[in-house]
């Protein structure tokens, strides 16, 4: 935390949780009136457990875990549900930048052994979006193979 920057901060917060809750917040004015609406944030399991050298990755992950509850508790009797889905460790660019070695201590504290998949996300947005997820609302859905209860 000793060294980041208030300029490194800003620009997390703009990406990972003001643009979030600039986004939510037009969604739900036109939601609202309809009686129905889902809000799906990407969180992280950063979060919950912290990122070593990301101070501000971590706390701007866990500011909109707070939001999405409270998105939760002031829409839900517009029919608007509103959830997070906090991915682990996934296969993205940023993950394939890192060395065989950083994957292999990674994945070894993964309960499952591997890291997850973009369509491991799309299944959790796709059941959030869903009708059937119509009395889920203020949660987390923890997409880590296992990692967060490690």
């Amino acid at each position: 935390i000793a060294n980041q920057t208030e300029q490194q901060l800003d620009r997390i917060m703009d990406v990972n949780f003001k643009a979030p809750f600039f986004l939510s917040s037009a969604a739900t004015k036109a939601m609202a009136p309809r009686g129905f609406g889902r809000i799906i944030n990407i969180s992280s399991i950063a979060a919950y457990k912290g990122e070593y050298g990301h101070a501000n990755y971590s706390a701007s992950k866990g500011a909109l875990l707070s939001m999405t509850k409270t998105i939760a508790i002031e829409y839900v009797k517009n029919g608007i549900t509103a959830n997070c889905i906090a991915p682990g460790a996934i296969e993205s660019r940023m993950t394939a930048a890192l060395t065989d070695e950083i994957k292999k201590e990674l994945t070894s504290v993964i309960p499952m052994g591997c890291m997850g998949n973009g369509n491991d996300i799309a299944a959790a947005v796709t059941y959030l979006a869903s009708r059937e997820a119509r009395y889920v609302t203020g949660q987390t859905i923890h997409v880590n193979g296992g990692w967060f209860i490690s």
